[in-house]
Formats: structure tokens, sequence, C-alpha cells
């Protein structure tokens, strides 16, 4: 039998930072910087990335390096569990 496990599940704050990356997005036609994300979420700019890189850990979350406004959510794999 096959079981699919959910992806890496994301705290209320990651999952705000990434609704708010997918709606400014898609309001402007590119991504915000941390900083305006931080404003939206009204958290300080340091825990805006703290949110961030545990997003990206989870594999929600994608940034270009050395890129700006390159933040872009992404749906983690959902891989099969195969039991017999």
């Amino acid at each position: 039998m096959t079981k699919f496990v959910a992806p890496h599940p994301l705290s209320p704050r990651q999952r705000q930072l990434c609704d708010v990356i997918e709606r400014l997005t898609a309001d402007r036609g590119f991504p915000p910087t941390l900083a305006e994300c931080a404003t939206v979420m009204k958290v300080h700019p340091s825990r805006a990335a703290q949110i961030a890189t545990s997003t990206v850990k989870k594999g929600w979350l994608l940034r270009e390096p050395k890129v700006a406004r390159s933040w872009r959510v992404t749906r983690p794999d959902v891989k099969a569990d195969k039991r017999s």
C-alpha cells in the first residue's frame, strides 16, 4: 500500500510569510523584499529573516543568491511512503 506523507508543515508565521510573498508578487508583478514582508506582517525585519530561513529549510520558499527580490513560494514534493 502507498501512503502519502505530507511535506514539512509550516508554522502560522511561515504560512503568513508565504501568503504575503504570493499576494505582493501577484499585486505588483515582482516579489517583495523581506523588509516589505516584515512591514506587512508587523514584525522586525530580522524576525522576518529568521522566518524566511526556516521556511527555506522546509522547502517552501526559494531565493536566488545575490539577486534582489527573488523570493518564490514553492510546494515541496509529497513523498510516497511504501509499506507492504
